[in-house]
């Protein structure tokens, strides 16, 4: 059963909630409110580990958490939608006198907003959004998001206020504005919770599912029956042992050595993509390929969910390294899908073999595929959704220039979205939020 922890202010718990019960999850959800979605921070860094899951009933307290912490379990948000949005201006009509005309607003997609008045017979021209322009952390920010509402108010640029921050729609209705709370719509919590218990079945799967990685040497020296040949032979295969079974003790592989040199490691696909950052980086590799008694070390690492799988895998990629000719790793997916090589140089980029999504986006940017396929995983390893340049560069173990220049090719053809902007107490300017669109 999933443990999920539910971040929000007490009236959206309760509504969560009251979907929940008529859904009749097979969960047990444990409802944190907070006042201030700054308390989202302290509860995380002591609490997190004790859930399957978080969810966060705003997307203004993911964006935060996100900009501190570094998740180490699901991490989902209930989502904005056009339903929302129209729920909101249909409360909001219900008030006589109102005029949903002129707007101001925070913590939502203007494309959204304006898409949702177009189906209700608006036209652009009709309607005056005056919008937030930011959309997470910033000092003061719920006083500041209350002030600009205020202001737009008195100095009678809108009639009415649409916010999706709790405490911003209190403030402003004590003071007598006209406002309105978006709340998520049901059909979003439900898609949210399906989302997650998914999200956990696959993770159990991958922490069942069986990885063998194969490791296959060659030695500088010809060995010959002399008694002197074979000690050094002994010595120089106990070195290589010794690094592998270093590498095995990190994520508790059993090791399964062969008469001929080679040397199988049985572990879950979850323990050794976290010891080697989603694939993208072997150390052992590299270990063995420093060592001076070595002439080639050819590697392949095979998934699968029967151990027969994993291992036919795991031995058709270091065929493929062995074909290569030079000292790299290949991951086999399945018999189609192959990544590699991968190699101690890190000159060789590993390539996708069969993602014809990656090939087509791959070919329009000038990015090569394995670069895609590694931003991909490493936002699917943090379950990020939404990330800074910055933080993005820094999991991928790029430079930030390398990784603008990754994103400004990438935004040229659509395939990033910038969401907002995260502010902070350095100087500078603020950093961009994107979404990977692929």
């Amino acid at each position: 059963m999933i443990r999920l922890a539910i971040l929000g202010p007490q009236k959206s718990l309760n509504y969560v909630q009251e979907i929940l019960s008529e859904m009749h999850c097979y969960l047990e959800a444990v409802y944190v409110p907070y006042t201030d979605y700054h308390e989202v921070l302290p509860f995380l860094e002591k609490s997190e580990r004790n859930f399957d899951a978080i969810l966060f009933t705003g997307m203004t307290p993911y964006l935060y958490a996100s900009q501190n912490l570094t998740p180490s379990v699901i991490w989902e948000y209930l989502p904005r939608n056009k339903i929302s949005f129209l729920s909101a201006l249909l409360k909001a009509n219900r008030q006589n006198g109102i005029n949903i005309c002129k707007i101001s607003l925070d913590c939502y997609e203007e494309s959204i907003v304006y898409e949702t008045y177009r189906e209700i017979g608006y036209q652009k021209n009709d309607i005056l959004i005056l919008k937030y322009p930011s959309l997470v952390t910033e000092e003061n920010y719920l006083t500041q998001v209350c002030h600009f509402h205020e202001l737009n108010y008195y100095k009678k640029k809108v009639g009415l206020c649409v916010t999706g921050l709790s405490f911003v729609a209190q403030t402003l209705s004590e003071k007598g504005i006209p406002c309105v709370k978006i709340e998520p719509s049901a059909d979003a919590i439900i898609q949210q919770i399906n989302k997650i218990q998914l999200n956990y079945q696959l993770r159990i799967k991958e922490e069942n599912s069986l990885a063998i990685l194969l490791i296959d040497t060659d030695f500088l020296e010809e060995y010959s029956v002399c008694n002197q040949n074979l000690i050094q032979r002994f010595k120089n295969k106990n070195q290589i042992l010794e690094l592998i079974y270093i590498f095995a003790s990190k994520m508790k592989a059993a090791v399964l050595e062969y008469p001929d040199g080679r040397c199988y490691l049985f572990t879950t696909t979850a323990d050794l993509k976290a010891e080697t950052d989603s694939f993208t980086r072997l150390e052992l590799l590299f270990s063995i390929h420093n060592k001076n008694i070595i002439k080639n070390v050819f590697m392949g690492i095979g998934l699968g969910e029967t151990p027969q799988a994993a291992k036919f895998h795991a031995e058709l990629g270091c065929q493929k390294a062995r074909q290569n000719g030079i000292d790299c790793c290949y991951i086999v997916y399945d018999e189609n899908s192959i990544a590699g090589p991968i190699s101690p140089s890190n000159k060789e980029e590993p390539v996708i073999h069969a993602d014809r999504p990656l090939l087509s986006i791959s070919q329009q940017t000038g990015i090569n595929t394995s670069t895609l396929q590694k931003m991909k995983l490493v936002l699917a390893q943090y379950h990020l959704d939404i990330v800074t340049p910055q933080k993005f560069a820094q999991l991928m173990h790029i430079s930030p220039r390398s990784m603008n220049r990754l994103l400004l090719a990438l935004e040229d053809h659509g395939y990033i979205q910038v969401v907002g902007k995260s502010s902070s107490s350095s100087p500078g300017r603020p950093s961009r939020l994107i979404r990977l669109n692929f």
